[in-house]
């Protein structure tokens, strides 16, 4: 379980940014509640590419509870929404209108979540990079075995 404070995700957020590409971009973090987002998201972005800005929802740990009890990584779901704001650009060139379709989920959430998670695993794996991170080895092993 890897519950963040608002300082803590824009601690990782500066880290994250220049391994995306993202380091000239705006970037916000809102934490907010699940039943804000549609369906069981627990996080959601808005890219605007053309100004290079993103705004991220992450939902809070209360509101999470009631969406996926197996699911409470809010860095990772930082990284995913980020992943986002990298890959959409090409399901515009390839046509989609990124309208949360059937084909979009096939196209585009299943490899953001796989390479979200690979990611984060590998950081992870490396050691500790953030103030927050006071967790041992072993607890980073625990912590990666979820993913």
């Amino acid at each position: 379980m890897i519950v963040l404070t608002i300082e803590q995700l824009n601690e990782a957020l500066a880290w994250w940014k220049p391994y995306l590409g993202l380091s000239d971009w705006e970037v916000q973090i809102f934490i907010v509640s699940c039943a804000d987002m549609d369906g069981n998201a627990l996080a959601r972005s808005r890219t605007r590419a053309h100004h290079k800005e993103l705004d991220i929802e992450i939902g809070t740990w209360e509101s999470r509870c009631f969406r996926s009890r197996n699911r409470c990584d809010m860095e990772l779901d930082l990284v995913h929404e980020m992943m986002h704001s990298v890959f959409n650009p090409l399901m515009l060139l390839a046509g989609e209108s990124l309208d949360g379709g059937i084909l979009e989920d096939l196209a585009l959430e299943q490899p953001v979540e796989m390479l979200a998670r690979s990611m984060i695993r590998l950081r992870r794996l490396s050691g500790p990079h953030f103030s927050w991170e006071q967790a041992t080895q072993a607890g980073r092993l625990e912590a990666e075995a979820r993913l």
